[in-house]
């Protein structure tokens, strides 16, 4: 799959701050620009620019660390790639207070980077870079299609096949109803993205001089 001659980085970049996105407001620019680049460059021969866009939209609405939450589930980067080695855990102690019950403890654990050791946070850096999160998303879009593909299902599900990026893998062709309902919850919010990004990347093509 190729990218449209009049793709630009900085119509991608436009495209990524045109609407809502996640990325902290005195890195918009840069982070725009740098994710832009790393988009055009994963797009595959079965993953389009704007499937792409769309997963970065759905995932983290394009931001390149995520947040708190993020980390203690273990996923990385724009797209959100899982990874639970990568979590360096603290564990808080919560005293819960209902009323007439008597308290009780919960131990709640959450990443704190400072507990991690060198080789994560090497591995952590490299994770939340945009242009290698990017790639790695791009690389696992096309192995979950490669997946499905190689199965036997019907034409919605080949339409869907993107659903399973979120499901974290390819679920069997027959039964199995709950996991393909997950599959293609995920897969319409994408395509409602992907609509979204096809708007943001027209938006933002220049007009002059275009036929």
């Amino acid at each position: 799959m190729t990218v449209p001659a009049w793709i630009t980085v900085s119509i991608v970049a436009c495209a990524i701050n045109a609407g809502d996105n996640n990325i902290p407001r005195s890195q918009r620019e840069g982070v725009a620009h740098i994710e832009a680049e790393a988009f055009i460059a994963a797009v595959q021969t079965h993953v389009s620019l704007e499937t792409l866009l769309a997963v970065g939209h759905t995932e983290s609405r394009f931001n390149p660390t995520g947040s708190q939450r993020d980390r203690d589930n273990g996923v990385w980067g724009v797209m959100q790639i899982l990874d639970r080695s990568l979590s360096c855990w603290r564990t808080e102690r919560i005293v819960v207070r209902n009323g007439r019950h008597r308290p009780r403890v919960r131990y709640v654990r959450h990443d704190d980077e400072t507990r991690c050791t060198p080789e994560q946070l090497v591995a952590r850096a490299r994770m939340m870079d945009p242009a290698q999160n990017i790639a790695m998303g791009a690389r696992l879009l096309t192995r979950r299609y490669d997946q499905i593909h190689a199965q036997r299902h019907d034409a919605d599900v080949y339409r869907d096949w993107i659903g399973s990026y979120f499901f974290g893998s390819a679920p069997p062709p027959h039964g199995h109803r709950r996991a393909w309902r997950t599959v293609r919850a995920y897969a319409s919010r994408v395509h409602r993205a992907e609509a979204m990004m096809h708007r943001r990347l027209q938006q933002c093509r220049p007009h002059e001089g275009v036929e």
